[in-house]
């Protein structure tokens, strides 16, 4: 599978000590466990007040289980901005 782009939102989810990104207009959500340098950088920001709204560009994890749980690597993170909730 190839990587692809979408706008979403990034969270962090407390009880799974995990970054979860819901792509808006779906029901999906990728959860993150490898990012670029940049999204690192975006990432260390968000807290569970505070999330990221951006373009995403993800790729697929080779080899990972394919059921509701789709695990992603994020390569870039575009127009980012930060909502507090």
């Amino acid at each position: 599978m190839t990587c692809f782009n979408f706008t979403g939102r990034a969270q962090y989810f407390v009880s799974r000590n995990q970054i979860s990104i819901w792509p808006f207009g779906t029901r999906q959500h990728f959860f993150v466990v490898d990012k670029s340098n940049r999204a690192k950088d975006l990432f260390a920001r968000i807290n569970r007040n505070l999330s990221l709204i951006a373009q995403f560009k993800v790729c697929p994890i080779k080899g990972a289980p394919t059921q509701r749980r789709k695990l992603v690597c994020v390569e870039e993170v575009n127009k980012p901005h930060f909502e507090q909730f």
